[in-house]
């Protein structure tokens, strides 16, 4: 009887993980599917090799759309390809035009606007105009398109929980308290949030979980975003970085120029905000602010510079860094120090602080007061980045 129980509990363990094993196999070809129709669906056109031995492209139906007459081609990407005829190169657009002359070694396919060729043995960079540079920071340096930045003259404003951020049916969070007067000089701050065309430009790939060029772009670790700004700063001689907390509230409250509205621009979130949505929109399609600056209540969350603590520390200056980890250069007097040794949870030193709110998450958190943190070394879909710089 004790053997037949066993058998029995063997028999159902095997069953169990032959289950278990189907499931995960099952699971993996589910997502093979899902990654080859997603790729497929995002080629117009598909490479074809003709009983000629020849090469061109046909529709989805079916229909030659460039004829076979290339000794190769690769594949469409960025709506250019690269064709070989007679051992040279070049590059046809969607309808088979010759875009590019054939006159290239080598070619690779566009990728950030951009193609690695060789030429008489010498390798450069093309961009789809067919201009030639010699490098690829050359390159970058023509085609890449500078944010757009606006102006924020300094000014002393209150920063945390003031009057209109909170209501009969919510009180502002206690990492927003308490109100405190701060005094900034002027800098510049990007009108726009880094959308995914900018970072694919320098970086050279898109870590978005939602795709699209004028999408902001997200879902990328804090250290991630620096290496962005070191690449963009080489490109474009300049010095961008990420806001302070205290310039990003400033900004978003108008500086100078401020009403003194619980969103960015509005005390209605409808009208500058997208949130409580499943994904984010298109950068600067809601009304903006007063200084002219867009989605900075809602879209994405937005990193800062600063790490974060569970309450403002009580400066009265611009401080980047106020925890354990200070950035070089920061200055905080003895008594900043033990007012947030005392009345500051000092458990969160390995975050930043991210504000503004996001598509996932209600109004609320969409205030300008609001203040939010994430793990350094974690990314979200919701998680994106404005760039800022001092005055030159």
């Amino acid at each position: 009887m004790q053997d037949a129980l066993q058998k029995s509990r063997q028999g159902r363990n095997v069953g169990r993980k032959y289950c278990a094993n189907m499931k995960q196999k099952l699971f993996i070809v589910l997502i093979v599917f899902v990654t080859i129709g997603y790729y497929c669906k995002g080629q117009d056109l598909k490479r074809e090799r003709c009983a000629s031995g020849k090469y061109g492209f046909i529709d989805r139906t079916g229909r030659e759309v460039v004829p076979c007459k290339y000794d190769y081609v690769w594949h469409f990407n960025e709506r250019l390809a690269p064709v070989k005829l007679n051992g040279k190169w070049g590059y046809i657009d969607m309808t088979g035009n010759e875009v590019i002359p054939l006159k290239y070694d080598y070619a690779k396919y566009f990728n950030r606007g951009l193609a690695a060729v060789q030429l008489n043995g010498k390798e450069m960079h093309i961009d789809k105009q067919g201009n030639e540079y010699a490098t690829e920071e050359e390159a970058l340096k023509a085609v890449f398109v500078e944010p757009e930045m606006v102006f924020v003259e300094g000014g002393t404003f209150l920063m945390g929980c003031t009057g209109e951020q909170q209501d009969s049916s919510h009180d502002c969070d206690e990492d927003e308290k308490p109100v405190r007067e701060v005094t900034l000089g002027s800098f510049y701050i990007g009108k726009y949030e880094v959308t995914q065309m900018q970072w694919k430009t320098l970086m050279g790939s898109n870590p978005s979980y939602s795709k699209g060029d004028s999408l902001p772009v997200e879902n990328m670790y804090w250290r991630d975003v620096q290496k962005f700004i070191e690449r963009l700063n080489a490109v474009t001689g300049r010095n961008y970085r990420l806001p302070t907390e205290a310039e990003w509230e400033y900004a978003a409250r108008g500086g100078n120029q401020s009403k003194g509205y619980k969103y960015s621009g509005s005390n209605l979130a409808k009208d500058v905000a997208w949130f409580s949505e499943g994904k984010t929109r298109p950068a600067g399609t809601k009304q903006p602010n007063e200084l002219g600056i867009y989605d900075m209540s809602g879209n994405v969350y937005e990193w800062c510079d600063d790490w974060f603590d569970t309450c403002h520390d009580s400066a009265q200056n611009n401080l980047s860094g106020a925890s354990s980890e200070l950035d070089t250069g920061d200055t905080v007097s003895l008594s900043d120090t033990l007012f947030m040794f005392v009345f500051c949870d000092r458990s969160f030193n390995y975050r930043h602080v991210i504000r503004g709110g996001s598509f996932s998450h209600g109004a609320y958190y969409c205030r300008v007061a609001d203040r939010g943190n994430s793990p350094s070394h974690s990314c979200f879909i919701n998680v994106g980045f404005r760039i800022a710089r001092s005055l030159e």
